[in-house]
């Protein structure tokens, strides 16, 4: 019996001691049939290299289907992109977007429905196709037609027919993602790839603004949350010091958590739950003792049984939007104004604005102090005090 290695869906294998015959399958692009294969293969590592290369040659050959028609450049692109994207591990969320822009920019776009139809998950496509390609430029079948006049219809497209002027600043965002990795694959000649490089993103002019809330009322908010719900005010507790993200708070593990005895000392951060992809680490000692943040995490490490850090009343992982939920619902009675989780890391980039150190950009789990600056601070009282002091105001 041969072992077995798939591309496709999650890898299956077969061992048999003795044997260096592996049947692989792979899916040359979307909507084709699974192709199958024998290949001889000293270990795994070689079984997936020779599939790699059988699946590139298949592609360059451009082997008519069943349905008379060859896959196009647009399809091995998609292929190699989307390889490229799980190669680096990407988000699902991100890799879904990748997705949709490059099939609405340069294949047919249709909405897809995501349900569950008993233990399987079913994609089911409703709604309008839209073809921009072959309605706006039915003459370009390959890459050698892109340039900055297809690039700038297909936003003025997006924001007309499908999506709206408010999302052009995200869909350009990621369709300049999905050209820069296309430029590195060969597909975008390079003068074609630094014009639409070069050419501006439309600034966002419905960004929200926040209130900055006293710390004395954030605290106030915490110790009524204390008495309520002891879980979430743990959670709350490490967004309040540190600024992080909810979604990546509340895939923290116990694993996660390095302790001196009975003591957490530190918090290693994994790459996969951060949003800038990069390992990071929370000190929950400071100065021989714990910090607010070692206290809260000592306490959530008592008596708890699941492998997350931070579980709801049942014991299981706290869900970010149960905790959006009773935080808006609560604040509103306590405060009287309206919090949300993303807030603490607002606030907390308003009020350290003025440490200019290291160790407030990485406690906060961010690449670079000036995005933060930028996104995460607003003017308060003090610093508006200290620029109008210098400028002569008595």
């Amino acid at each position: 019996m041969a072992k077995i290695v798939g591309v496709a869906k999650k890898p299956r294998i077969r061992k048999k001691d003795g044997l260096s015959e592996w049947k692989v399958w792979f899916t040359p692009y979307s909507g084709a049939r699974k192709k199958w294969s024998r290949i001889i293969a000293k270990n795994r590592i070689e079984a997936w290299h020779k599939l790699n290369v059988l699946k590139s040659d298949y592609l360059h050959k451009r082997h008519i289907i069943s349905d008379n028609c060859k896959p196009s450049d647009f399809d091995h692109a998609y292929v190699k992109l989307m390889d490229g994207l799980k190669a680096d591990n990407v988000g699902n969320k991100c890799l879904q977007r990748c997705s949709n822009v490059f099939d609405r920019m340069f294949r047919e776009f249709q909405r897809k429905k995501l349900y569950r139809k008993g233990s399987e998950l079913v994609i089911q496509k409703s709604g309008k196709s839209w073809r921009f390609r072959k309605e706006r430029f039915p003459e370009m079948t390959s890459f050698d037609g892109f340039d900055l006049r297809y690039y700038t219809e297909y936003l003025t497209y997006y924001c007309n027919e499908i999506g709206t002027p408010q999302g052009k600043p995200s869909e350009d965002a990621h369709a300049k993602m999905v050209i820069k990795r296309l430029r590195n694959l060969g597909y975008i000649p390079k003068d074609v790839y630094l014009d639409v490089m070069e050419m501006s993103g439309t600034p966002n002019k419905n960004v929200r603004g926040f209130n900055t809330i006293p710390l004395e009322t954030i605290d106030k908010l915490l110790k009524f949350i204390r008495k309520q719900h002891l879980q979430y005010y743990r959670l709350l507790t490490l967004l309040r010091w540190t600024g992080r993200r909810i979604e990546e708070v509340c895939c923290y593990k116990k694993a996660d958590v390095v302790m001196s005895g009975l003591i957490p000392v530190k918090i290693l951060v994994r790459g996969n739950t951060v949003k800038a992809k990069c390992p990071s680490e929370i000190p929950l000692v400071t100065e021989g003792r714990l910090n607010p943040i070692g206290e809260v995490v000592k306490d959530a490490m008592r008596g708890n049984r699941s492998e997350w850090l931070f579980v709801n009343r049942m014991g299981k992982k706290c869900k970010q939007n149960d905790v959006r939920r009773f935080l808006a619902m609560w604040s509103k009675r306590v405060i009287g104004e309206h919090v949300y989780p993303h807030l603490f890391c607002k606030l907390y980039g308003t009020y350290t604005q003025d440490i200019g150190d290291k160790a407030r950009v990485a406690l906060a789990g961010r690449k670079d102090a000036k995005v933060m600056d930028r996104h995460y601070a607003n003017i308060t009282d003090e610093s508006m005090a200290k620029v109008l002091a210098k400028m002569g105001w008595k």
